[in-house]
């Protein structure tokens, strides 16, 4: 398993956590020389938002369809494959 970072982006109305997270992607790409991953959870809302641009600098993509609405970050549990670094979707089972 690799070492890295991960984010829970769930756009609201006001405030696009997604490209919080796109900005952060970039951010760990120019500063980080050991670990750069970052993997971003989603919901279905969000993820339909995802673009050519977010799988390119995602390690990552993380989508539960059967996750709560509101996450609590705190609380969730979960493992990530590392192993594809496409920008395929991976759902939790």
């Amino acid at each position: 398993m690799s070492k890295g970072y991960i984010v829970i982006a769930q756009n609201n109305d006001t405030v696009d956590y997604l490209e919080q997270a796109y900005a952060l992607a970039l951010n760990l790409k120019l500063t980080q020389s050991t670990v750069s991953n970052l993997t971003v959870c989603v919901d279905a809302k969000t993820k339909k938002l995802i673009t050519a641009k977010h799988k390119k600098v995602f390690d990552n993509l993380v989508y539960e369809r059967s996750m709560m609405r509101k996450w609590s970050m705190s609380l969730i549990l979960f493992t990530v494959n590392y192993h594809n670094r496409k920008g395929d979707w991976h759902p939790m089972r």
